[in-house]
């Protein structure tokens, strides 16, 4: 297989976007389709060398599989042993409970695996875990353990017959990934069955290269590859977090990377732009650029108590770069060379250094982070994790969808509707012990869908944000949850309540006493602000325990609005229970105990104290349970 240099500058255009897209720069809001582009092109040049090899007669999956390892693992390994000694310096335990389970996936390349089980609501966010951008290399890696069986395969049966087979496992992996796209994203995003095609479709361009070998219209080939350059363009600069990402929209920079490869040479002035010395050298160094990129943004951030302003950030993107050189060039290229690493070598080097850092991320899971490192006073704080105390927040409600009430049973018959607020007053009732005396169901309404019981059409109030999302819980359509409203002794109404929410609540509280009596409560926001825990480890007992964190101007008057328009017997201020006022919230519980970990859910701690306040509340209206 030859060089061609604009391969390269190719793949700058890819790294580029990339980096500036995670620095977060609003200009490269679609930047992330580097990451596409690389796919395309890494499909194109291992399937290039592929048939490079087959019809040289010289091809095995022990060479081809000794390549990938000399080209990915000794700058990827670099990368995390420089990480994981700043991960012990600057990581909390619980921040380092979760690198830990990365150490454990990336060096078998499963993190994509891992990545896509831990999203949702409550996952640490993504621009946090350093090691979130080996999903794609994970993801490539997989491709590559199937790819030379599937080519070994088919090959006997005909060059024809695997391109067309390539072709319609292409198509079924694009439409996964369309449908993917709308019903399960997160899975759509970093599972391999979903971004295959974009691999596929750079095969399918190196087999139409090698076996079409067709005659150039330059006038025409300059037209296509300009076009491509253009697909990506529009796809960088036109696309955001908002577009479906694998799907159909995916096509229009998979399309432009193709046209690119197919049709940029020398002879054109696509392929002579691509191949200037700066893209080209960039593009040399872009696998090292994109390994460090991401790990320097994130740990820029989570030190920081205050998003890293532009100088900053184009500094760390001016050191991605330098470190990137210095990868390339006393890592990666010595480590290609085969006079410098023979086989065994490698073999070796990658089999140890796996294990070594498998071994130290089982450590650090069994060890909660290695949380011994902080003085008693501060474990609690310190190993706090958002994954682990998300998944509190949900089970307790999630596991009472709808459950029918026993009518037999005397105790009371509570229904809890709303969205993760109503979680968390679930889990009170449980650390407070009372879930013995009250049968409980739930059901569960997402903030943006509105938690209001109302007889008007609100799909088209320009007023409400997100209007045409709201039709689907409007009325409370679902016919089972109406039958355990009309059951229930008691239904408790809780959400992270917006103002428009807030403004209507009184005509939804009217139509449900309608319909269903005077059993109906309203429990108003909780809020604790912003919680840094660097912050609050830095203070000592005393500190903690006075400390009034502020909480944002809006959520107050969100809930002095509801305590001023809905009935006193009828609302429940929670943040009054949980001794928060104007002038901030206490974090902490008498035994120091923090009471929510994100500044909106509650800790185990936290639910336990709400559900004593709770419950004492209840009592003292003359409530009882």
């Amino acid at each position: 297989m030859h060089y061609r240099p604009e391969i390269d500058g190719l793949r700058a255009l890819a790294v580029i976007p990339v980096i500036f897209y995670h620095a977060g720069f609003r200009l490269f809001s679609g930047g992330y389709v580097g990451v596409d582009v690389f796919f395309v092109i890494s499909g194109y040049l291992i399937t290039s060398i592929i048939l490079s090899d087959k019809k040289a007669g010289k091809f095995s999956i022990t060479n081809f599989y000794e390549r990938r390892l000399r080209r990915i693992l000794p700058a990827l390994f670099l990368m995390i042993f420089v990480l994981s000694a700043a991960a012990w310096l600057l990581l909390l335990a619980g921040e380092f409970y979760d690198y830990s389970k990365t150490l454990i996936a990336v060096p078998v390349f499963f993190s994509n695996v891992l990545f896509y089980k831990e999203a949702g609501y409550f996952a640490f966010a993504s621009e946090l875990k350093p090691l979130l951008h080996t999903w794609s290399l994970a993801v490539e890696e997989q491709f590559y353990l199937l790819y030379p069986i599937f080519i070994l395969g088919t090959w006997k049966l005909g060059t024809r017959f695997t391109i067309i087979l390539l072709a319609v496992l292409t198509a079924v992996s694009l439409g996964l990934a369309e449908w993917a796209s709308i019903y399960r994203p997160e899975a759509g995003f970093y599972l391999l069955p979903t971004r295959g095609w974009e691999l596929s479709i750079g095969a399918l361009t190196a087999f139409y290269l090698a076996y079409e070998n067709p005659d150039r219209d330059e006038k025409k080939s300059q037209l296509l590859g300009f076009l491509g350059l253009l697909l990506i363009a529009i796809a960088i600069f036109g696309f955001d977090h908002n577009t479906r990402w694998p799907s159909l929209y995916t096509l229009v920079p998979v399309i432009g990377t193709a046209l690119v490869i197919l049709f940029a040479s020398k002879h054109n002035s696509i392929g002579t732009f691509l191949s200037q010395r700066m893209l080209v050298t960039i593009g040399l160094i872009s696998y090292s650029a994109y390994l460090w990129h991401h790990p320097l943004f994130a740990f820029s951030r989570i030190t920081s108590p205050r998003d890293p302003n532009t100088l900053f950030l184009l500094l760390l993107v001016a050191l991605t770069f330098v470190i990137a050189y210095l990868s390339w060039r006393f890592v990666e290229n010595p480590f290609r060379k085969k006079n410098y690493y023979k086989r065994r070598h490698i073999f070796l080097l990658s089999g140890f250094t796996s294990i070594t850092l498998i071994i130290i991320g089982v450590m650090g899971v069994k060890t909660n982070g290695f949380v011994n490192r902080f003085p008693q006073a501060d474990r609690h704080l310190a190993s706090i994790n958002y994954g682990i105390c998300g998944e509190y927040v949900q089970t307790h409600f999630n596991s009472l969808k709808l459950i029918e009430f026993d009518k037999s049973d005397k105790r009371h018959k509570v229904i809890v509707i709303g969205d993760s607020y109503a979680q968390d007053l679930v889990n009170a009732v449980y650390e407070a012990d009372q879930n013995r005396n009250i049968q409980l169901s739930t059901y569960y309404i997402p903030a943006n869908h509105g938690n209001l019981y109302l007889k008007e059409d609100l799909t088209y109030n320009s007023s409400i944000p997100s209007s045409n999302r709201l039709n689907e819980h409007l009325g409370y359509k679902d016919k089972e949850l109406i039958r355990r409203m009309q059951d229930a002794d008691m239904i408790w109404l809780a959400s992270s309540w917006t103002d428009w929410e807030a403004k209507l609540a009184p005509a939804s509280l009217e139509n449900l006493e309608s319909d269903f009596g005077p059993k109906v409560f309203i429990f108003g926001r909780k809020d604790f602000g912003s919680i840094n825990l660097r912050n609050l480890i830095s203070m000592s007992i005393e500190e903690r325990q006075q400390y009034k964190n502020p909480i944002p101007k809006r959520y107050i008057e969100i809930n002095e609005l509801m305590a001023r328009t809905l009935p006193e017997e009828k609302f429940i201020n929670v943040s009054s229970l949980l001794s928060a006022d104007k002038t901030g919230c206490t974090l902490f519980t008498k035994e120091n105990k923090l009471i929510s970990h994100d500044g909106a859910h509650l800790t185990k701690e936290g639910a336990r104290l709400y559900g004593e306040k709770l419950f004492e509340n209840f009592s003292d209206v003359g409530i009882s349970f």
